[in-house]
C-alpha cells in the first residue's frame, strides 16, 4: 500500500493523521505552503517541491489544509489541479466512527469526520470536508472542494 503524504501540517492535518490512523494507513510525512524556521522531523520540504522530492509510484497525498474561507479553498483547489497533473492519487480520510451508508460514493481526496452521517446513495466529490456530526441527506451531491459543517 502507498504511503500518503500530506499537504498541510496545522490542526486539520492532525486530525487527518489520527484518521489515517485508525484507517491503518501510513503517513509519511508532509510538504507545506509555509516556510518553516525549525522543521519538524517529518517535513518533506515546500509544497512546490512534492515533484522532486517523491514518487506517485509509491505516494498517495492529501491536502491537509483546513478551508475557513474563500482564500483557502481557493489555495485547496490550485493545489489539487497543480498535484493532478503531477501525476499523484489522493487518499481519503474516512473515519471508521462515520455512519456511511452501504451504497454512498465518496471521491479522492475526501474526508469524512467522527460523527457524520451520509445517508443513501449520496454522492460525495473530491477534496470535500465533511466535519464532525454533519448529516448528508439521502441523494445528495457535495461538489469539489465543498466544506459541510454542522
Amino acid at each position: 500500500m502507498k504511503k500518503i503524504c500530506l499537504i498541510g501540517n496545522g490542526g486539520f492535518a492532525y486530525e487527518i493523521r489520527d484518521i489515517l490512523d485508525m484507517m491503518g494507513r501510513e503517513v509519511r510525512g508532509f510538504f507545506d505552503v509555509r516556510d518553516w524556521e525549525q522543521k519538524p522531523q517529518d517535513f518533506l520540504g515546500k509544497a512546490t517541491e512534492i515533484e522532486s522530492s517523491i514518487s506517485p509510484d509509491d505516494n498517495e497525498l492529501f491536502i491537509a489544509i483546513g478551508a475557513v474561507d474563500r482564500k483557502s479553498l481557493d489555495l485547496r483547489s490550485k493545489l489539487a489541479e497543480t498535484v493532478n497533473k503531477l501525476g499523484f492519487d489522493f487518499a481519503s480520510a474516512i473515519s471508521p466512527l462515520a455512519h456511511i451508508a452501504s451504497n454512498v460514493e465518496i471521491e479522492s481526496g475526501a474526508f469524512v469526520a467522527h460523527g457524520a452521517t451520509l445517508s443513501t446513495k449520496c454522492k460525495i466529490k473530491q477534496h470535500v470536508i465533511i466535519n464532525s456530526n454533519s448529516i448528508i441527506g439521502h441523494d445528495a451531491e457535495i461538489h469539489e472542494n465543498t466544506i459541510v459543517a454542522p
